[in-house]
């Protein structure tokens, strides 16, 4: 399948009868780990509001509304009705939202070990032992960063096993990458340029006859092109620390690309054609969903305007994984316990890996001749640009949306040389996945910055009292929704709406309570005046019973503040319920 790389493992032949034995032996308990970790951990973890956004919007396109008419949600739309499907396959629980999540961590775990096989038994172990312990398992809700995850495996799997004259081989990434940009627009994004990139960068293929008008400039145009995008992006948007860890990478494999891109302006252009033909196809179902609902202008507002908005909300900016190694740097020096020692070193290392996968493949990518070489390994050169995905947003969850990849592809790096390098490679995967699993997985975000960095570990309690939340979760979260759904149940009729701003969307699905408005979170809901007004208008004709508000969420913003005077004017104050101010409606 990877006739390009070497067949020798820690120096036994793969197709040797004890390499074969030893080589089922580590699938079965790579696979078997992966399992079991799933299994125990898949209703071990919840986040409220992600898990009620995700749930809150799937539910309300089962009971008919129409996504981004009625319903507002700043995702291209895909993990929506896959959502959707899994609580009409499953029921409405957010439990049913993980089962898909934990067949594909088993899944990706084991392909990864398929790709990493070549490098030797070692590093393919290692490797999807971490992607089992270092990404799905360490943020358990249904967020689209993991079927993001989960398409970019995909994609890289087809780059490495489909011959490049393959029929199709080109269309088929067309409609991965654009499949991934419909669950999630930032990922994909940076998945089509390293895909692009890769795809440039490969030897020109063997088909006979002529290879088509031009030279290699629109090729390498191109490439350059990409190359001051993302640079813009990465300047404007992530800081100068965060350009260093996760800018060398895709930088310079891009401009690498410009520098021995071979393709004619021809081939260029029927590559891009292909390529595009495979995204058409992708993206054609959800252009005909909103063409047919008179919705697609709705669209494009949600997933454009509304996503750049959230962008700009101030606290996307302030957290610096500078404070997670610092915190981390502290902890190695003055551990207080075992358990400190080895989460400060977990932190200080999980943000260097990205820099230095992206240092290690631009070295060799310069070094080497590029083409056709573990360096040009479809896993570490897009793994580069996927990184780029957790300097989004600074903060511990962000980073273990590309940690197991970073990770992985730096096994490719140093694996296949079968050298002390390659062997240590391992055994720090190993050792992340375990310190990982013990301190991490499964445990809840309040625990704060510090509790994270310390490894604190909190126990949990199964939510029986919560309905439609068959998971578990922290006692005083227990309590908290208990109570809250109770005073739901006395004060407001079935078919009666709640409000909760600006960002609780997991009372209307636990609660089976209508929200009045189109929007879940009124940070990027409600953007100017005249959102404001609408929704104001909305309150008036259809007055929630009870409003719930959260101050010191940080969604809060200018807007949303004039919208609580407004409800304060009109709303008498309950006693608060675990942080929730609570408003009931006093009818003139």
């Amino acid at each position: 399948m990877f006739p390009m790389f070497g067949r020798i493992a820690a120096g036994v032949r793969l197709d040797s009868i004890p390499a074969r034995i030893a080589r089922a032996m580590a699938y079965a308990v790579m696979a078997g780990f992966a399992v079991g970790v799933m299994y125990f951990f898949h209703g071990r973890f919840w986040w409220p509001p992600d898990d009620g956004a995700y749930a809150h919007v799937a539910a309300r396109i089962l009971n008919g509304d129409v996504l981004n008419r009625d319903v507002q949600d700043i995702h291209a739309g895909y993990i929506n009705f896959a959502n959707a499907l899994w609580l009409w396959l499953f029921g409405p629980d957010l439990v049913s939202l993980r089962y898909p999540l934990a067949v594909m961590a088993v899944v990706q775990s084991c392909i990864l070990f398929r790709m990493l096989l070549p490098m030797g038994l070692s590093p393919a172990f290692a490797g999807s032992i971490a992607m089992t312990s270092l990404s799905v398992v360490q943020f358990l809700n249904p967020t689209a960063h993991w079927y993001a995850l989960f398409i970019f495996v995909l994609i890289v799997w087809a780059l490495a096993s489909l011959d490049k004259e393959a029929r199709g081989r080109l269309e088929a990434i067309g409609f991965l990458v654009a499949t991934l940009l419909l669950f999630r627009q930032l990922s994909g994004v940076l998945v089509a340029m390293g895909a692009v990139a890769y795809l440039l960068s490969e030897a020109p293929g063997r088909r006979p006859g002529p290879r088509g008008p031009g030279g290699p400039w629109l090729s390498r145009s191109l490439a350059l092109f990409m190359a001051a995008g993302l640079l813009g992006y990465l300047t404007a948007q992530t800081g100068v620390l965060a350009l260093i860890l996760f800018g060398i990478g895709p930088l310079g494999a891009l401009v690498w690309t410009a520098s021995i891109a071979s393709l004619t302006t021809g081939e260029t252009v029927r590559l891009i054609a292909r390529l595009a033909l495979g995204a058409a196809v992708a993206l054609a179902p959800l252009i005909a969903y909103h063409a047919a609902h008179g919705s697609l202008l709705n669209w494009l507002d949600d997933t454009v305007w509304s996503a750049l908005h959230l962008t700009a909300l101030e606290f996307m900016t302030t957290p610096s994984y500078a404070i997670l190694a610092w915190l981390g740097a502290a902890q190695i020096f003055s551990p207080q316990s075992l358990a400190t020692l080895l989460n400060g070193l977990f932190w200080v290392v999980l943000p260097l890996l990205p820099m230095a996968l992206g240092v290690t493949l631009v070295l060799g990518l310069f070094r080497s001749s590029g083409r056709n070489t573990v360096t040009h390994h479809p896993l570490p050169f897009l793994a580069a640009f996927y990184a780029i995905v957790s300097a989004h947003y600074q903060i511990p969850i962000y980073l273990f949306y590309s940690t197991a990849v970073a990770i992985a592809g730096l096994l490719v790096l140093f694996g296949a040389r079968a050298t002390w390098r390659g062997h240590s490679m391992a055994g720090l995967a190993v050792l992340l996945s375990g310190i990982g699993l013990w301190y991490q997985a499964g445990q809840p975000v309040s625990r704060g910055m510090l509790g994270i960095v310390a490894g604190d570990r909190v126990s949990l309690v199964q939510a029986e009292a919560v309905p439609h939340a068959s998971i578990w979760m922290t006692a005083d979260d227990a309590r908290t929704y208990r109570d809250v759904i109770a005073l739901i149940e006395r004060e407001v009729p079935k078919d009666a709406p709640i409000l909760a701003l600006p960002f609780d969307p997991e009372l209307y699905f636990l609660s089976d309570r209508r929200n009045p408005t189109r929007f879940f979170n009124s940070g990027f809901g409600i953007r100017d005046e005249r959102e404001l007004d609408s929704t104001i208008q909305v309150l008036r004709q259809d007055p929630p019973v009870l409003v719930f508000h959260r101050s010191d969420d940080k969604y809060n913003t200018r807007l949303s503040d004039r919208l609580m005077g407004f409800v304060q004017s009109h709303y008498e104050t309950l006693p608060q319920i675990g942080g929730l101010a609570i408003y009931r409606y006093r009818p003139r």
